[in-house]
């Protein structure tokens, strides 16, 4: 009995939601293991076995050129970004050298 004793923390069950934690199926993306199952069949049957291994590689390689894409994408923002960093460190590097040039002279 104590097991399921209501414990509230801030106005929160803390037990509830631990139990909901161990009841809770295992689901990928949203998706329950008997959704992912039913899936799984109905490409099997719509593409049948000699197609699903072409699909699966075709998936692959799109994946690939994705994720080679995205990496591309993100070293040349990377690259931007660092020329904007220079640009601004040279700007405020000038600044500081002309206020001192001021100091000196006042």
């Amino acid at each position: 009995m104590d097991l399921y004793k209501i414990v509230l923390y801030n106005n929160v069950d803390v037990n509830y939601s631990y139990k909901l934690s161990l009841t809770k199926n295992i689901r990928m993306f949203g998706i329950g293991a008997g959704e992912i199952l039913i899936i799984l069949l109905v490409t099997l049957l719509v593409l049948g076995p000699k197609e699903i291994p072409k699909v699966a590689r075709a998936i692959g390689k799109a994946m690939k050129d994705i994720n080679r894409f995205k990496d591309e994408l993100r070293k040349s923002v990377d690259l931007e970004f660092e020329d904007y960093e220079k640009e601004d460190n040279k700007i405020i590097d000038n600044k500081t050298q002309i206020k001192d040039k001021e100091d000196t002279t006042n």
